[in-house]
């Protein structure tokens, strides 16, 4: 509101100061809150209670159970916010037998490490404990191999017991293994890998042509066509060759 001053000119009335709440720059509740529960953390983090005391290994058998308890061990007392899991995990997958292995901890200290083999789907001819995996990989194994096919390998490609990988196709090897299963009497048979890169299947003085590591579904495919066309043809025949699988050819 204007009021007119002595000279008769309007004067504003002065406005006084707004008066501000005082205001607690600190939140000393919430910081206290904050400073508990860092402590609680820190102090859980460093509590024996919260580190690697017990540790239940699943799925290991005797031959491999003293090497993975020793990885065991090495992880008691260690915290579980500090663990590495995976390193945990890799030092067991190096076993030779072993294909994975998965390792979880709680919060009370305590762990379960579970542990899966590889499947062997043949063994290497002349060895009794060198065996091909069903995913190609060739490893040293207490398994029994008794009754698995062999595969042969040129012995220009062996190092001992040791197969030069770079050179055999070995998951392709792996694959024939795995599905000769359903050829009858050439289940059992001996898959060779010649020098020049071909396959065969040999079994009773009969041998199927498999040709080059190309196509080998179309060909057991048709294989297994021609079996079910004449379920005793395995066993008339002297040679098939389904090197080229739209035209096998067939000698008796």
């Amino acid at each position: 509101m204007k009021r007119p001053g002595p000279s008769g000119r309007d004067v504003r009335r002065p406005v006084p100061p707004k008066k501000w709440p005082p205001v607690d720059l600190i939140n000393w509740n919430r910081t206290l809150a904050l400073a508990t529960g860092i402590s609680l953390i820190f102090g859980l983090g460093f509590s024996p209670q919260m580190c690697v005391r017990k540790v239940r290994v699943v799925g290991v058998a005797a031959p491999e159970r003293a090497a993975v308890t020793e990885h065991v061990r090495s992880v008691r007392g260690i915290s579980v916010w500090n663990l590495n899991r995976q390193i945990v995990e890799s030092r067991v997958v190096n076993l030779p037998n072993i294909a994975s292995a998965s390792f979880d901890t709680n919060l009370f200290g305590r762990g379960v490490l579970k542990v899966e083999y590889r499947e062997p789907v043949a063994r290497l001819t002349g060895t009794r404990n060198i065996a091909l995996a069903y995913d190609g990989t060739v490893y040293r194994t207490s398994q029994d191999l008794t009754q698995l096919p062999e595969v042969q390998v040129p012995a220009t490609d062996m190092q001992g017991s040791t197969v030069m990988l770079g050179r055999i196709p070995t998951a392709q090897l792996a694959y024939v293994a795995i599905r000769a299963r359903n050829l009858g009497p050439a289940a059992r048979g001996k898959i060779r890998y010649s020098r020049e890169g071909g396959i065969y299947l040999d079994y009773n003085n009969k041998q199927i042509v498999l040709g080059q590591a190309l196509q080998l579904e179309e060909k057991i495919d048709m294989i297994l066509a021609l079996r079910r066309a004449d379920p005793e043809l395995l066993d008339r025949i002297k040679v098939l060759n389904v090197m080229a699988p739209n035209n096998p050819a067939a000698r008796f």
